[in-house]
This record gives structure tokens, sequence and C-alpha cells, in this order.
């Protein structure tokens, strides 16, 4: 341990508080053990224990909201206590469990040990590699538009020959319909 965490650690009585916490919680804090106890042993209500807050000094109305207050912040504290003797009976737990890995993050050909452990008695592939398997859209020829005509029309020629082309199929349909639809 260094000079000054070892320092600090006999200086620190440990848990320390915010300035303005107030007397309520920290008498609780304080009394927590003995305040279970009472509740949970003997059945004692919040209204004693609160006289008995008031007994020790603390300046407190006896009343249903108090008893209240005391009930929140005896729970709240109770519960911290738990979480961190949970904390030390396994500490550095966290640094050992490894964060999980995205799966952006995992190569491409990477298989869990049980599947490598189940395919291993059979004779193994070569794999092709990534760039031979990627195939895009520009390298199927039934995608592109590789007609002679189309390469001989300018833009506007090519842009009148679709609209009449779409406009003889609308004309098409129309017809089809039947005589009453028809209107020219």
């Amino acid at each position: 341990m260094s000079k000054g965490l070892s320092r600090l650690a006999e200086t620190d009585p440990g848990r320390s508080y915010r300035a303005d916490t107030s007397p309520l919680y920290l008498w609780i804090d304080e009394h927590c053990e003995e305040i279970e106890a009472l509740r949970y042993e003997k059945g004692w209500s919040w209204e004693k224990l609160v006289s008995a807050a008031i007994e020790d000094g603390l300046s407190l109305e006896n009343t249903p909201a108090t008893w209240k207050k005391c009930r929140a912040r005896f729970t709240r504290i109770r519960a911290l206590r738990r979480k961190r003797a949970l904390r030390a009976d396994r500490p550095g737990e966290a640094s050992h469990n490894p964060k999980p890995v995205s799966p952006s993050r995992v190569p491409a050909d990477w298989r869990p040990a049980s599947v490598e452990e189940a395919y291993s008695d059979r004779p193994s592939k070569k794999n092709e590699s990534v760039s031979k398997r990627t195939v895009s859209v520009a390298d199927q020829a039934e995608t592109l538009r590789s007609h002679l005509e189309d390469r001989k029309e300018t833009p506007e020629e090519r842009a009148a020959r679709l609209t009449n082309e779409i406009e003889e199929k609308l004309f098409a349909q129309k017809r089809a319909r039947g005589p009453g639809f028809l209107t020219e």
C-alpha cells in the first residue's frame, strides 16, 4: 500500500457523510443493529423508536410523518449495509469478470470451443477468404443495365423513351379494363 493511502487509512475512520446529512439519518445509521433487533425481535413500533431518538437529543416531533421518515431511512441504511456486506464477501470479483465482447469485434471465422470440438472429427474444409465470399450488387450482371441502346442514348432521349414506355403501359392497362374505361 502506498504511503498516502496508508496515512489516509489511519486518519480516516471509514465512512464519511455529507455536510447536510440529517441528524436522524446519522442516529439511525449509528444504532441500526439495535433498531433492527428491537423492531423484529421485540416488535417495537416506530413511535417508541422516535421517542428514544428524542431522548437522545434529536429535535423531532413524535408524529406519524416522522415515523414514516424513520422507516424509510432505516430501510435505505439496511439495504446499503447489505450491499456493502455482499461486496465485502466477493472482493475483486468484478475485475475478474471480463466485459462481454461486442459481436462486431469478433473475427468472422471465430467459433465457440464447443462447436470446434463437435466438428473436430470431420474433415476440415479450407474456408474461403471473406473478400472472395463477398458479392456486391455491381458484380451481378442481371442487375446492371448494359444494353447497347442505353449507352448510345443521351439522357434527354432516354427520358423521352422511358416516358413513352410508361404512357404505353398505362394506356394498355386502361384498355384491359374494358370499353367503359377507355377515354381519349
